[in-house]
């Protein structure tokens, strides 16, 4: 029995149960069944832009909207992205010198200041691309990551603040239309909760996540292991005891390992 307020759509695996307003993949994936719409929304997002990344899906859409979702449903998006930023820039603001920034993390041939590059250059041209807002230019990373960071986290949460941008939509080819608010909690939000980590494991500050976005991310992320595997984007799962805390787990779900400080196989 599927839950009330789901959607269920037909995957080459099986049938795969949505909520209302979440984002899926149509064709070109397999989806294995899934029956929790609780965690479902991370989840899919991620593996979306992971294909995405690599071309490999061929058709996405979403399902008729009743409802906006968030991983924590007493946040709004531009809620749920100013607390998952201010922790980011703690990090960042919080790297001693240079040469800390050049220390390496755990995604493989990163260090410190990658981690703060992948952010602020992947998303400016996603967001220009799919709904015509153009970021302001900032400072390099090379030359300042804390002010390169800084000036482009204000300029997302003022797109997210803006009710002007309430009711635009985002729109890609490959996406279809979505609200471009929840777009950007969908597609962004998450990739700075997860690289939090990276950041602070690389530069020796306090790695603790939250745990209740772990577990949720990680009871979502299992369904779709094959297809996060296969993907090419995450390495080996670093085995932890089955009664690890949750960020243990989703940590090394993702192939880090939360033990010791040594690089893992990831790539975002």
């Amino acid at each position: 029995m599927v839950e009330a307020g789901t959607v269920v759509l037909s995957c080459v695996d099986g049938d795969l149960a949505l909520p209302q307003g979440s984002v899926f993949v149509l064709t070109g994936l397999r989806c294995p069944s899934l029956r929790n719409p609780n965690s479902v929304r991370a989840t899919v997002s991620i593996a979306r832009r992971k294909y995405l990344q690599a071309g490999q899906a061929t058709a996405l859409g979403h399902a008729n909207i009743e409802s906006e979702p968030t991983m924590q449903s007493n946040q709004n998006p531009a809620e749920e992205y100013r607390d998952l930023a201010d922790r980011f820039t703690r990090l960042v603001e919080g790297v001693a010198d240079d040469a800390t920034w050049n220390q390496p993390a755990p995604p493989k041939g990163w260090t410190a200041r990658d981690v703060v590059r992948h952010l602020v250059e992947w998303f400016p041209p996603f967001l220009e691309q799919g709904a015509g807002i153009k970021l302001p230019n900032g400072p390099s990373v090379d030359e300042s990551p804390v002010h390169a960071w800084c000036g482009f986290n204000a300029a997302v949460q003022a797109v997210l603040d803006d009710p002007t941008n309430v009711d635009k939509t985002f729109s890609n080819p490959n996406t279809g239309d979505l609200p471009l608010l929840r777009a950007i909690a969908q597609f962004f939000t998450p990739d700075v909760f997860m690289h939090s980590w990276d950041l602070a494991r690389a530069t020796g500050q306090d790695e603790t996540l939250d745990p209740e976005r772990c577990a949720m991310m990680l009871e979502g992320m299992r369904a779709f292991e094959d297809l996060l595997r296969s993907s090419g984007q995450y390495g080996p799962r670093v085995n932890v005891s089955e009664d690890a805390d949750p960020q243990s787990q989703f940590l090394g779900f993702i192939g880090r390992d939360p033990s010791k400080p040594e690089r893992s196989k990831f790539s975002a």
